[in-house]
Parts: C-alpha cells; sequence; structure tokens
C-alpha cells in the first residue's frame, strides 16, 4: 500500500482545564484539540513543554513527510475557541476564579480574549437542527457546538485574527492542505474566504446525511471539498443493515452531481 497523504488532529495548544464551576471543580478536557487556548501555541502534546520545540517537532514532522513525497493535512478550528465564557449576551464574561488547577487557563490566549468577538448566544439546540431552514441553518452558525466559543465573522477583527493564526502555521511548515472542523456551523463563503488565504485546498466537516444541504458547502463560494457522510450513512445502511443497494448507495451516487 502506498501512503500519498496523512491527516493529523489540530495542531494548536488546547484548554487543559475547564473552567471552575460555582464549587470550585475542575475536570480535564480531552486532549483531541478541537478547543483551542492558543492558535499560536503549537500543542504540547507533540511532546514538549516548551513551546518552541513544540513548533520545531511539528515543522520536522511536516519535513519528514516531504521527504518521503508525502502531503500532510493539517485539521483546523476556524469555528470556535475552547470553553472559556460564562453567561450569554451581554452578560459573557470570562472567570476570575482565583483557585483552580495547576495549567488552567481562565481565558484564551490573546487577541482571542474579546468577549465580543464571540457570538455568545448559548449551545446550539439539535432537537431544532431539522427540517434545515434558514432559522435552523442561522443557529448553527451563531450559537456554540457543545458550548465551545463560537467566533463570530461578522466581526471583521476576529474573522481576520482567526485566518492569520492558521496561515501562521501554513507559513511555518509548509504544510499542504486543510480539513476544516465544523463547517457545518460556518457559512461556506467564510470558509470559502479562509481557502483563499491559505492558498491550500480544503475539505469540510459537515456530519449530515442530506446531499443538498452538504453540497452547499462546495463549489466557487465553499471548499475544494467535502467529506461525504451522506454515502458513508448509505453504505452503513445498505451493508451493516441490510438496506436495498438501489435505495442506499445507487440513490446517493446518482446524486453526485
Amino acid at each position: 500500500m502506498c501512503y500519498t497523504a496523512i491527516w493529523i488532529s489540530p495542531i494548536s495548544d488546547p484548554q487543559l482545564w475547564s473552567i471552575p464551576d460555582e464549587k470550585g471543580v475542575q475536570g480535564p478536557t480531552a486532549y483531541h484539540g478541537y478547543h483551542t487556548a492558543d492558535p499560536y501555541r503549537a500543542s504540547r502534546y507533540f511532546g514538549a513543554e516548551d513551546p518552541e520545540e513544540s513548533k520545531r517537532i511539528l515543522k520536522k514532522l511536516v519535513d519528514a513527510c516531504h521527504a518521503q513525497g508525502i502531503k500532510v493535512i493539517f485539521d483546523v478550528v476556524p469555528n470556535h475557541m475552547g470553553n472559556f465564557l460564562q453567561g450569554i449576551g451581554q452578560d459573557a464574561h470570562y472567570s476570575t476564579a482565583t483557585q483552580y488547577k495547576p495549567g488552567t487557563q481562565l481565558q484564551p490566549a490573546a487577541p482571542f480574549n474579546n468577549p465580543s468577538w464571540y457570538h455568545n448566544q448559548g449551545d446550539i439546540d439539535w432537537d431544532h437542527e431539522y427540517p434545515h431552514t434558514e432559522a435552523s441553518i442561522n443557529m448553527l452558525e451563531t450559537h456554540d457546538l457543545s458550548w465551545l466559543d463560537d467566533i463570530d465573522y461578522d466581526v471583521p477583527e476576529a474573522k481576520q485574527a482567526m485566518m492569520d493564526a492558521i496561515k501562521y502555521w501554513y507559513d511555518y511548515t509548509g504544510a499542504d492542505a486543510a480539513r476544516v472542523d465544523a463547517a457545518k456551523c460556518m457559512k461556506p463563503s467564510d470558509i470559502h474566504d479562509l481557502q483563499e488565504y491559505l492558498n491550500v485546498p480544503t475539505f469540510g466537516e459537515n456530519f449530515d446525511m442530506d446531499v443538498n444541504f452538504v453540497s452547499k458547502w462546495v463549489g466557487d463560494n465553499g471548499e475544494v471539498g467535502m467529506l461525504d457522510f451522506p454515502l458513508f450513512q448509505a453504505i452503513v445502511d445498505s451493508f451493516a443493515h441490510g438496506g436495498n443497494f438501489n435505495d442506499t448507495v445507487k440513490s446517493v451516487l446518482d446524486k453526485d452531481y
């Protein structure tokens, strides 16, 4: 088998601990990196507490892959930061706790520690996602995904700051492409702007089985491609659940246009 590319997890340093609750209780956040604390710091999970060393390790990985003719795809997270903000609307604020676990970040790194850069409208209500209407699509775009602070791309400074932070790593490492996390929660036009700014092909994650809906993120005002969740579900329905092939896989392939 010949591998031509690898797609790795998010590369920025994640939020390590949850914000202390009213009783001071905290839990560890996940290691996977989809809840960013500092977009300009390479993840300490690369094996180094020192930011500059983590940065060098990342570059070493990309260089080693390129030396073998293997492209590298970064998983980028432009939709949100970690779960730092408390309250919604005008009441959104960062914690002022004085008792917390070592390594706790009470707010994201500057300049992303500006509450006005976020929608601050609370969490997505997945019970009202379907059917896809203008209102439900707006909810996906303006509300938090699992309470992760949702960046408001209608704020020009916030949009530019995030695009600059992501581009920084492509300029530094020479990585080849991007997989865009949570594309479903962003306007296709904003992701298109990011793709153009990075000057690399991107493909997005829209965990939805509606071909017509997913296709809105592909093309001249979207991305080069999308993960094909409709086909994934059709394959599962056919081979794992005994669905009729024509009604599952073939019916999705027939919509490739």
